[in-house]
């Protein structure tokens, strides 16, 4: 979706190796996916790289952000296994959901929809009404709201401690069994690993207007009127 700015000296998922993360192993003549970790901070950006904004107690490492991965798109999150988090974060979409209004378990709705979680890493508050001041207090909530996935962080960690290959990663990733604590941080490092800096947008911004013709100019200067 982007290129990226690379640091060789620190590790982190972008946003552009999410689309090829997947691999069948076919061999070697293959094409190989780009590396999940590199650290980025792209130029235009508030100053600090994404992995140098994660807290202390939640330094940005490859298995943590690829455990948060596996967890964002497991079902087993929510009480009906049913949805996960990339059901309505839906990576087609910059990991935003494309209708007005979200869908969570049995199809019970709320007021309002899953905004794009791209760049959170640079974010100061989250949600529409901004109550979570971190990607990890962020993470718990939509588990445990009854419209969503309506499922108790303590019954979330009974179901992945009882998956040895959960145990496994998480042992990898936190140094200790699944925790309500480490399931909340996995799923922050995941989301802070998605970034996108260099959309024809971002380089507009940045003076380079060679894929940003006429049509999207009178777009931006449309949506940023107050006729729209």
């Amino acid at each position: 979706m982007a290129k990226c700015t690379v640091k060789l000296t620190v590790l982190v998922l972008s946003l552009s190796s999410l689309a090829a993360c997947s691999s069948d192993g076919a061999g070697p003549a293959e094409e190989q996916a780009p590396s999940l970790v590199v650290s980025t901070s792209p130029a235009g950006f508030p100053k600090g790289s994404n992995v140098e904004r994660a807290p202390a107690d939640n330094a940005l490492t490859l298995d943590r952000a690829t455990l948060g991965k596996r967890l964002f798109y497991d079902p087993r999150l929510s009480r009906t296994n049913e949805i996960s988090c990339g059901s309505c974060h839906q990576q087609a979409y910059a990991f935003a959901d494309p209708n007005a209004i979200s869908t969570g378990v049995e199809g019970r709705t709320g007021t309002r929809n899953a905004p794009s979680i791209v760049n959170a890493a640079w974010g100061k508050s989250f949600f529409w009404d901004g109550r979570a001041h971190t990607l990890e207090e962020q993470a718990g909530q939509p588990i445990e709201n009854p419209l969503e996935m309506d499922l108790t962080l303590s019954d979330a960690v009974t179901r992945l401690a009882a998956d040895s290959s959960y145990v496994a990663a998480f042992e990898q990733a936190y140094g200790e069994l699944p925790s309500e604590s480490s399931l909340q941080k996995a799923l922050a490092s995941f989301v802070r690993s998605l970034v996108s800096g260099s959309s024809a947008y971002d380089r507009h911004l940045r003076g380079d207007d060679s894929d940003f013709g006429p049509q999207r100019k009178r777009g931006e200067a449309l949506f940023l009127s107050e006729k729209a």
